[in-house]
């Protein structure tokens, strides 16, 4: 997370909601210019990231990976697999949209497409997940 000055804050709160703010010590609010929440793992050929979430400060910084994605209309992921035999790759990646429409006022519907599918061989000095 950014903020437009050089600041430690002086008090942290969680909300009932899973929203996180920071104050100042004269007891302001700190909003951040920009924030990123990631969950990852460790394995063996090193840190998996299952999740990561990037977005301006006008956006609250929740703590929850679900309270941070209620925030957007529409998402974009990608997931990559990649089988290696011998001195050969491949890897086959694929882009899916999900769209959340309100319905009425207690019902939203997600919409899912796939938008994308790559067939990468051989990729080399990259993540074949970034090159797609």
């Amino acid at each position: 997370m950014t903020f437009d000055r050089p600041v430690t804050p002086a008090k942290l709160e969680m909300t009932p909601g899973g929203v996180v703010r920071f104050y100042d010590e004269r007891g302001n609010v700190m909003t951040p210019q920009t924030q990123t929440l990631q969950r990852q793992f460790d394995r063996s050929k090193g840190p998996k990231s299952v999740f990561r979430v990037s977005q301006g400060g006008n956006v609250p910084l929740a703590a929850s990976l679900e309270t941070s994605l209620s925030n957007f209309s529409r998402l974009y992921v990608v997931d990559t697999n990649t089988k290696v035999s011998g001195t050969s790759s491949l890897s086959v990646s694929v882009i899916a949209r999900t769209e959340y429409r309100p319905y009425s006022d207690e019902l939203t519907v997600a919409l899912q497409e796939i938008v994308a599918a790559f067939e990468l061989h051989n990729v080399r000095g990259s993540n074949p997940e970034v090159v797609a």
